[in-house]
């Protein structure tokens, strides 16, 4: 299924972002910024974090196209996502990583760094419909 957004969907902002005109993009997929190369990728486990977390696909493109238009994620959204595991009341509240572009890598251990993005809120049908809503962790640009 990928992000969906559930609060309040009429007021989401869309953009038109560029692409490496190399990397085809599934609609509901996180994005970040690539600030080096001016552009979007795909979330991945180790790569967009609280830092350059933009948004989600609000569209699928082939890996040919140079501009993707992007849902902006804003800290009043709740969103719907796919998780890895089964859902778990232990797993309420913790700041959790991504295993894909796709998916929450949901487990009953609080990620401190960066690239916990996604705080659980709450558990969605059955645990083992491996659904959660969450709320994305996005900060400014930090320097030291």
């Amino acid at each position: 299924m990928a992000a969906r957004l559930v609060s309040d969907p009429s007021a989401a902002q869309r953009v038109s972002l560029p692409t490496s005109g190399s990397t085809a993009f599934t609609r509901g997929a996180l994005v970040y910024i690539t600030y080096a190369s001016d552009r979007v990728d795909p979330a991945t486990s180790s790569a967009g974090s609280t830092v350059n977390l933009v948004g989600v696909a609000a569209q699928t493109i082939a890996s040919t196209a140079t501009f993707l238009e992007v849902i902006l994620i804003n800290q009043g959204q709740i969103w719907e996502m796919d998780c890895t595991a089964a859902t778990a009341s232990n797993q309420l509240l913790n700041r959790q990583v991504l295993t894909d572009s796709l998916t929450v890598n949901n487990t009953s251990s609080d990620t401190a760094t960066t690239l916990g993005i996604a705080l659980q809120l709450a558990n969605v049908g059955a645990t083992a419909d491996n659904k959660a809503l969450f709320k994305f962790l996005v900060v400014g640009q930090v320097t030291a």
